[in-house]
């Protein structure tokens, strides 16, 4: 093409021989200055289209995370939940009046395991995470998403951080000091029996009833876990919404 145009120019300056060499001279400039022009916006197509790919892909990997946290979020809900059941019927013997009429291995099961169990508290790094801190969160090209991931991941973490406090602390607390009341036989049986096939001991379970502010312990754990309820399901809600918001309007990216 310059070729083409350069041929034209030599015999367009050879009709004016006086002004030849400077037609001549000023035409290289051009063609010169053209040639950069152009090399320099398909470099910049290039890069652009290099860029929409990148963050194409830094899309449905950030999608997919999500998808995963929520499910993470499901497990949590479901923890607190069997937690906050099985406090209230805890709760219900202790206060009874003639608590020798309760289930030992149901009674064991909650004290023991689903009242003390450790609910996920961490969440580990992922994608958007990554471009956080490098700084590169522009990549993802959408300024309405980047504010709802922003926002859904600072809740996420604050959550967290609240519930590595005092919800985690009680239910600690409560699995150390009913864990006083298992001696070396039951713990032989819960070994050579495993826990589904076991049979709670009495004696072992009548210990746990008389621990001093157990029932403290337990409203604790159970306040803890309705509160929490509440939180983890608007994080989901949260989160199902930019779920929502990405398959709405960015179908094509992610799918």
């Amino acid at each position: 093409m310059i070729n083409f145009f350069r041929r034209i120019r030599r015999k367009l300056a050879d009709d004016n021989k006086p002004l030849k060499y400077f037609r001549y001279a000023v035409g290289e400039i051009i063609l010169v200055v053209i040639g950069i022009l152009i090399a320099l916006q398909i470099n910049t197509w290039n890069e652009e289209r290099k860029s929409k790919i990148l963050g194409n892909n830094y899309t449905k990997l950030v999608y997919k995370d999500l998808q995963n946290d929520i499910l993470k979020i499901a497990g949590i809900l479901k923890i607190l939940h069997n937690q906050y059941e099985a406090g209230i019927e805890v709760l219900s013997i202790i206060d009874a009046e003639k608590p020798e009429t309760y289930d030992p291995d149901r009674l064991n099961n909650n004290i023991n395991w689903v009242l003390t169990t450790g609910v996920f508290t961490e969440r580990g790094e992922n994608t958007w995470d990554g471009l956080k801190i490098s700084g590169d969160q522009a990549i993802i090209r959408n300024d309405s998403l980047t504010v709802l991931l922003n926002a859904f991941y600072s809740h996420f973490d604050r959550l967290i951080e609240n519930f590595n406090e005092l919800p985690k602390k009680a239910r600690l607390e409560l699995r150390e000091v009913s864990s006083q009341c298992h001696n070396k036989e039951n713990l032989q049986g819960y070994y050579e029996n495993g826990l589904e096939n076991y049979t709670a001991n009495r004696d072992e379970l009548d210990c746990i009833l008389r621990i001093k502010d157990l029932s403290k312990m337990v409203r604790s754990v159970t306040i803890s876990s309705i509160a929490n309820l509440e939180n983890f399901k608007y994080l989901n809600n949260e989160g199902k919404s930019v779920i929502t918001y990405l398959d709405e309007n960015l179908y094509g990216i992610i799918h």
